[in-house]
């Protein structure tokens, strides 16, 4: 039985480190919107959002992809696989915030990045 586990066990470990933030953003988002904002306010909005009011009490910084454009919105300080992101690129007038779920997001977390993202979603 021992071996067994083991064995198990060090066959997982592979898989979980394999878990990153790009295999997650190749999943389905967990939800999309259509925003008003540019991609640029949109980021700042959600850079910005009360997170302390909600569960999360964390603060989130912009990964720039395409200056103007394109961004990862992610808990700052937070490594790889993040718990949550959301993508946020320039669509026509606006912009279009895709909220992906990582591996360890609770549905309080859920909640709170959805309030932020409909939060941003006008001016």
């Amino acid at each position: 039985m021992r071996k067994a586990f083991g064995v198990l066990l060090i066959a997982a470990v592979p898989i979980s480190g394999c878990m990153n933030d790009n295999y997650v953003r190749r999943q389905p988002p967990l939800e999309t919107y259509q925003s008003q904002l540019s991609a640029d306010a949109a980021v700042s909005c959600l850079t910005h959002f009360n997170y302390t009011a909600t569960t999360l009490k964390l603060s989130f910084v912009a990964q720039t992809l395409t200056p103007g454009s394109e961004y990862y919105v992610v808990p700052a300080g937070w490594p790889e696989p993040f718990p949550f992101s959301v993508e946020v690129k320039s669509s026509g007038s606006g912009s279009t915030l895709r909220l992906f779920q990582g591996t360890y997001m609770f549905p309080s977390q859920v909640a709170a990045m959805k309030a932020a993202a409909l939060s941003c979603l006008t001016t």
